[in-house]
This record gives C-alpha cells, sequence and structure tokens, in this order.
C-alpha cells in the first residue's frame, strides 16, 4: 500500500516537474516505468542470489535506484522552449 501512495505522488512530481520545463506530463510515466522495471530486476537479482526473504528487500532497492534515475532523467531535461533555438 505504501508503494503505490509513493508512486502516485512520485508521479505527480515528475509530471509537474516536467510540466516547469514546458514538457508533456506523460514523463511521470518514466517514474512508474523504472520503479516497476527496477522491482522486477531486483527480485530476480534476489532470487538468483537465494536472499530468501531478503529478495524483497533487494528489490525495494532496485526499484529506489530506478525512481532516482527517473528524478534525475527528468530534471535534466531541458526547457522545451530551448529546443527549437
Amino acid at each position: 500500500m505504501l508503494e503505490i501512495i509513493f508512486l502516485v505522488r512520485f508521479v505527480r512530481h515528475l509530471s509537474k516537474l516536467a510540466k516547469s520545463k514546458g514538457r508533456s506530463g506523460g514523463w511521470g510515466g518514466l517514474g512508474v516505468a523504472l520503479w516497476l522495471g527496477g522491482e522486477v530486476t531486483g527480485f530476480i537479482v534476489g532470487g538468483l542470489a537465494d536472499a530468501g526473504a531478503g529478495a524483497y528487500l533487494v528489490a525495494l532497492l532496485f526499484a529506489a535506484f530506478g525512481a532516482f534515475a527517473a528524478h534525475f532523467i527528468v530534471k535534466a531535461l531541458r526547457p522545451a522552449n530551448e529546443m527549437m533555438q
């Protein structure tokens, strides 16, 4: 449940950040994609490492890394009006 609340707030944050740069709010979807991709990858890595219940913790660490990556990607976007020049 906490993950869902975090993801909703995170997507809103990324969308607001992208819109402030004149970009589409759809950039918020990048946060969900990288979070879920990181979580699945982390769960696979944790499972292969035979971490047992710790595989979920590994999955959360990978998901957090994906969230940080999405945030920095959206933050690094140039404003849309600079793209035309």
